[in-house]
Formats: C-alpha cells, sequence, structure tokens
C-alpha cells in the first residue's frame, strides 16, 4: 500500500469538476524539459541514479505514489503553472519542500537516496 499525492484544482482531489483536462496536462507536461511524456498522460522525470518518478494523469487529476522530495518539487512548480495545488491522499497540501499544512501529522515524504544515504 502507498501513499499517492495528487495535483488538483478541486477543494478535495477526490471530488468531481474542476478538472485538469488531458489536453491541458500534455502542454505543461511537454514544455517541461524535466519530463518525458506519453500521449496517454503518463510522465516520467529522472531522478537519482536514472530512477523513473512517474505521474499520471487521471479523471482530471495529476498523481504519483510515494513521491520523494524531488518530485514533490516538481509536482508543486507544475501545480503553479496549473493553477493547481499539490494534495495527498487525507488532503492536505504540499509545499516545494515536502512539508504539508498538516505539520508532523501528515505522512512524511520518501526521503531521496543520498539523504537516506548521509542519514539526514
Amino acid at each position: 500500500m502507498g501513499y499517492d499525492l495528487h495535483i488538483t484544482r478541486r477543494e478535495n482531489w477526490f471530488d468531481e469538476g474542476d478538472d485538469i483536462a488531458l489536453d491541458e496536462w500534455l502542454v505543461v507536461a511537454q514544455a517541461d524539459p524535466d519530463l518525458t511524456v506519453a500521449e496517454d498522460g503518463s510522465a516520467d522525470m529522472r531522478g537519482p541514479k536514472e530512477q523513473l518518478w512517474p505521474l499520471w494523469w487521471y479523471d482530471g487529476v495529476v498523481q504519483t505514489k510515494n513521491p520523494e522530495v524531488g518530485l514533490i518539487a516538481k509536482m508543486v512548480a507544475l501545480a503553479g503553472v496549473l493553477g493547481a495545488k499539490v494534495q495527498g491522499d487525507e488532503g492536505e497540501t504540499y509545499a516545494a519542500d515536502g512539508s504539508s499544512d498538516w505539520g508532523d501529522e501528515a505522512p512524511a515524504p520518501k526521503k531521496g537516496w543520498l539523504a537516506r544515504l548521509l542519514g539526514r
């Protein structure tokens, strides 16, 4: 079981309406040099050691599972372009540094491989 983060314009990511259209997402994602994008709305960002960090569009929301802080930062930047926010499964919103408006109560994003190696 994992924890998802969502780029959404909705009050809650699971609500209906205020969708990010697939065409709109593709324009924004294809303009980002850090992303490799497929026509189905999925995109990959290369992380450390050529690790792939996936994003996918589904039903008006862009999402990923168990993101590391580097991908959260990218999601926040993309959300800014889309006039959206990054929201976790429980409704908390995230900033580029991986912190959330829930403080210590929010599920912690995974640390990158270097931070784990250095014990940070």
